[in-house]
């Protein structure tokens, strides 16, 4: 009997390892298997093609999972019930006696159950999810050989379950099998653990949803432009990039719309130390020119790869309704950048003592929903601004003491700058 226990023990510790093999090299980092691989380590290269493939993989450690479950259930209800249902029989009252099977049955099974779960399932998975990489590699040879050895019944598993979903009226899933609700859940988790700082959390949570805001949502407004004219003389250049305050300024010819380039402050002064005339077709840099519907993201690989830092926002009809920078989208990463120049500036929100919000008309609807931590879903893109959406509301030319009711929030117009909305007063309603 101490043989068939043996026997029976080691079909559930195979089963712990097909369980545990499973979950660590699903759970493992392809990252880290990869960067492994690289290294010449064959061991992660056999896990990173395992976890690749998981069409091929899954079943595998299914059938495996199954026939040493069947092994263990019938090796042992074969031999070790009936073994005990004689021992019972043999020391057991007669009453007892009478019902030695059902009894003997009714032991295994219970028996055989905790130990399978105990070291067939949670223990070796527990392991596997705390030293996810380090057991797929000492797995995944074991794996890729008696994945060789199943692949027959394998393929005829997987050909009887497509078959079997065709009936259903099952279509192939085509959906990613990671979503960024999925990292962002890993993120959150890896900042609880103290894997992260929580400012890589929040710059990574930004980033993943980078490509959800265009150009136009962080632009600067064509009225807060400043430009220079291709004519102005040389002796004024100078005076109008330093009351500018920008390193960058784009050049104009004839209008705003007829932007042809941008010229850097750092040549103006190269060319003022040395002596040499202010000639600004000589000095200028192509300019980079986006439409107002092009996501953050690709902005910025476009930023990548003109090596620049400055782009003129188009409007559908080719008019320049904008100026984007890449420190404007960095700000969308890590917040609002403030250098000596800004700190004067007033703030976009403002809380008053009675729990009201003086709000600049340019502020974002995006920023107005976090500031005042409201669920708005999903957000509106006819407009951008807070200005926008006054508009949008009233459908005229506001004037001042104007209200509008939005999403729970009373917003009043305090201030007009001539036809733009400056300053508004927000009050939750």
């Amino acid at each position: 009997m101490f043989q068939e226990l043996l026997i029976v023990l080691a079909l559930i510790l195979a089963n712990g390892f097909f369980s545990g093999a499973e979950m660590a090299i699903v759970a493992s980092r392809r990252g880290r298997l990869r960067a492994l691989a690289e290294q010449g380590d064959r061991k992660a290269q056999a896990a990173l093609d395992l976890a690749s493939n998981p069409d091929r993989f899954l079943p595998t450690v299914q059938i495996g999972i199954t026939l040493v479950g069947t092994l263990a259930a019938a090796y042992g209800g074969d031999r070790l019930v009936s073994e005990f249902t004689v021992w019972i029989a043999d020391h057991a009252p007669p009453a007892v006696a009478a019902v030695a099977r059902p009894i003997a049955l009714t032991v295994f099974v219970m028996l055989l159950s905790f130990v399978t779960l105990l070291l067939g399932e949670l223990v070796p998975k527990r392991l596997a999810l705390r030293k996810a990489e380090a057991f797929a590699r000492l797995a995944a040879p074991a794996m890729q050989l008696f994945a060789w050895i199943a692949r027959p019944l394998a393929w005829g598993m997987s050909a009887a379950t497509s078959a079997v979903l065709f009936l259903l009226g099952t279509s192939k899933h085509s959906e990613p099998s990671v979503s960024v609700d999925d990292i962002e859940h890993l993120l959150q988790a890896g900042r609880a653990e103290g894997v992260l700082e929580a400012v890589e959390q929040s710059v990574a949570s930004e980033a993943l949803r980078l490509g959800d805001r265009t150009v136009r949502d962080i632009m600067r407004p064509r009225i807060d432009v400043d430009a220079l004219d291709i004519e102005t003389p040389q002796g004024e250049i100078l005076g109008a990039i330093a009351m500018a305050g920008y390193s960058r300024l784009p050049v104009y010819e004839g209008s705003l719309d007829h932007i042809i380039g941008y010229v850097s402050i750092k040549d103006v002064l190269r060319s003022t130390w040395m002596g040499w005339p202010i000639e600004l077709r000589k000095i200028l840099h192509r300019a980079i020119f986006v439409p107002e519907t092009m996501p953050l993201n690709r902005l910025l690989e476009l930023f990548q790869k003109e090596r620049n830092q400055l782009a003129i926002v188009l409007d559908e009809y080719g008019g320049t309704e904008g100026l984007v920078t890449l420190e404007d989208v960095l700000e969308e990463l890590v917040g609002e950048i403030h250098d000596e120049h800004r700190q004067a500036e007033a703030q976009a929100f403002v809380k008053r003592a009675d729990g009201s919000w003086l709000v600049e008309g340019s502020a974002g609807i995006e920023d107005l929903v976090k500031q005042l931590d409201i669920k708005v879903e999903p957000l509106p893109r006819d407009y951008s601004t807070i200005s926008g959406l006054v508009l949008a509301e009233l459908e005229r030319i506001p004037a001042a003491g104007d209200v509008v009711s939005w999403r729970g929030l009373r917003i009043e117009v305090v201030d007009m700058d001539g036809r733009r909305i400056d300053k508004l007063l927000v009050n939750r309603t």
